[in-house]
């Protein structure tokens, strides 16, 4: 027996299955980087498209799915035409702070420059050659 033979003896709706299949994985995904899940609402349909089975689910379907399953209610924080915000599990950092933190980081000076160090490399293993 195959695990999609499993999820749909459950009498769920295959699209629906899919779609909470992907929306733990991204979840997931996301806490394990300490990020708070978003995601574009395009390509978390294409997502559920590229599973199979599921190959006409659209806004519409994701929308009444959001408001009609309980499942998929309570991996949704927010949802509209642009981007979908899933729950966190808490400890998430929101990404454009990472961004921010990234940017500092380059001013300050902590990143080095990369040329400098593909230069110093360079000079070591040429050193080392002869």
């Amino acid at each position: 027996m195959l695990i999609k033979e499993v999820a749909d003896a459950g009498g769920k709706n295959t699209a629906e299955a899919d779609l909470i299949t992907t929306l733990e994985f991204l979840r997931n995904r996301a806490h394990n980087k300490k990020l708070t899940p978003v995601i574009g609402t395009q390509s978390l349909i294409n997502m559920v498209k590229n599973i199979g089975g599921s190959e006409f689910f659209n806004y519409d379907v994701l929308a009444s799915a959001q408001e009609q399953n309980s499942a998929v209610g309570q991996l949704i924080k927010t949802l509209d035409r642009d981007k979908v915000t899933l729950q966190g599990f808490g400890d998430e950092t929101d990404a454009s702070e990472v961004d921010q933190e990234e940017a500092n980081k380059t001013k300050t000076g902590s990143i080095p420059d990369p040329q400098k160090v593909v230069g110093s490399m360079a000079k070591k293993a040429l050193s080392k050659r002869s």
